[in-house]
């Protein structure tokens, strides 16, 4: 064979290694850590911008009254692709890398919106995957996210989604905080010892907004029927959003957890107001926006729950 053939097969050999080569890397799956995860800006990082400013403020100072409130953060994202790995893959790579939630209690919730996957997800952390069930996170992307995101109504979904979720976790660390301050009442033995002169003439008036608040909770959560403390589990859905102009409407569901107690029922949402960010989940308020108070995220891990949709 001629030195001429054999540079013309040894050419031959190289291309058809280059080519099988390339086309063994297009056919590799893409891995989640190959993927160029972005910063965060706040709360709501609209990097797909679907959202107008106006929403994204409200949602802004609607998770900082949360995160002030309870102490567990909610992040907000929309990207547009995935790029080519699965929204579970994603949401929980992204949750870890900037860190949502606190660190010792892992109580961070992402809503991930992929606009040309058309996929939604809400990953939930550890510390708070009793409140937001997969079932729940499941609910919720169903019966609000979706119906919304196929009228592209997306400023709608994504703050409707965020007042439940809000609801859930306020109502969660709400009894949590009161059995702890009524624990520490209760066990400490010198507890006006070392305190100022003027909290102990207060006492009392703090002690009856304590016992007052207790009480209002104890009866709220009573159930009619086998006449329990504490057996009712409330769930919100949002039916309306109230705006700045028109009321609202949300759907309270009550069930037991001892007995086969059940109800629904439709109540009204006041209009939105510019110093109240929470005013339709009747929880708590935070005034003003939030922008330039957002510090980052606390350190907080994924929980690997939640649950995933398309529309």
């Amino acid at each position: 064979m001629s030195i001429k053939a054999r540079a013309k097969i040894a050419k031959t050999a190289v291309f058809l290694v280059v080519i099988g080569i390339s086309f063994i890397c297009f056919l590799s799956p893409v891995h989640a850590q190959d993927i160029d995860y972005p910063d965060f800006t706040g709360y709501v990082n609209d990097f797909a911008g679907l959202m107008d400013p106006a929403s994204i403020s409200d949602l802004e100072t609607l998770i900082d009254g949360v995160e002030k409130g309870t102490g567990a953060e909610i992040a907000v994202v929309t990207i547009e692709s995935l790029e080519g790995i699965t929204i579970e893959e994603y949401a929980v790579e992204l949750f870890e890398y900037w860190g949502i939630g606190k660190a010792e209690q892992d109580n961070g919730i992402l809503v991930l919106v992929a606009l040309l996957d058309r996929e939604v997800r809400i990953e939930v952390g550890y510390g708070l995957e009793g409140v937001i069930t997969d079932l729940e996170a499941g609910r919720i992307i169903d019966d609000i996210i979706v119906p919304n995101f196929k009228e592209e109504n997306y400023n709608r979904g994504i703050y409707d989604a965020v007042v439940t979720i809000s609801n859930q976790i306020y109502g969660e660390e709400e009894l949590i905080s009161m059995g702890e301050e009524q624990d520490s009442s209760s066990s400490s033995g010198g507890f006006f010892t070392g305190l100022p002169l003027g909290f102990i003439c207060c006492f009392p008036v703090f002690l009856i907004i304590f016992l007052i608040i207790f009480l209002v909770n104890l009866f709220k959560r009573r159930c009619p029927q086998c006449r329990r403390f504490w057996a009712l589990t409330i769930k919100t859905k949002i039916l309306k959003a109230a705006t700045y102009t028109t009321s609202g409407q949300k759907e309270i569901e009550r069930t037991c957890k001892y007995c086969s107690f059940h109800d629904k029922k439709i109540v009204k949402i006041p209009k939105r107001t510019r110093s109240s960010g929470f005013s339709s989940g009747g929880g708590f308020s935070s005034g003003g926006s939030s922008g330039g108070s957002f510090g980052g995220f606390g350190g907080g891990s994924s929980g690997g729950g939640g649950s995933s949709g398309s529309w």
